[in-house]
């Protein structure tokens, strides 16, 4: 009996570990009204604090500004220095301190903040598969189409 309870107390421990993603909670983006009342809180470092201090330290301006919540208030910037490389910077809210991209919680912001692949929209074919073959232009219809209201 001991050890089988021993045995699920280190199974529930171990799902909850930083080392299994899979049962930790996962990394989202805050919305304006919620950053509005963190900042307001005045537990976190500003983004426009913050922000300006990351563009002036790495020389490059900034292309982006998200915030997200992961065990934590967490921002992500995307700079672009003078010659064009774009960078993603993970900025701990609290601490104002750099987050390493390679950490578990970097890896959790990256993955939050990448664009999902997923067709929103199945109902209205992507272009690669419209039986036309015509690309998608608001507004113009294919040479071989009319409309009614033109008579034609």
């Amino acid at each position: 009996m001991f050890k089988s309870v021993l045995i699920l107390g280190l199974v529930a421990i171990g799902a909850t570990s930083p080392s299994n993603p899979s049962f930790a909670s996962s990394a989202r983006e805050m919305g304006q009204s919620e950053l509005r009342q963190i900042a307001n809180s005045g537990t976190t470092v500003s983004m426009k604090t913050t922000l300006g201090s990351v563009a002036k330290s790495l020389q490059a301006k900034v292309v982006e500004a998200r915030a997200f919540t992961a065990d934590g208030i967490y921002y992500r910037f995307v700079l672009k220095h003078t010659n064009g490389k774009l960078v993603s910077v993970i900025i701990d809210a609290q601490t104002g301190r750099q987050v390493p991209s390679k950490s578990y919680v970097g890896r959790k912001i990256a993955a939050a903040a990448s664009p999902k692949r997923v067709n929103r929209r199945p109902d209205i074919p992507s272009r690669s598969n419209r039986s036309n073959g015509w690309p998608v232009r608001v507004g113009v219809l294919p040479p071989h189409q009319t409309r009614a209201a033109d008579g034609g």
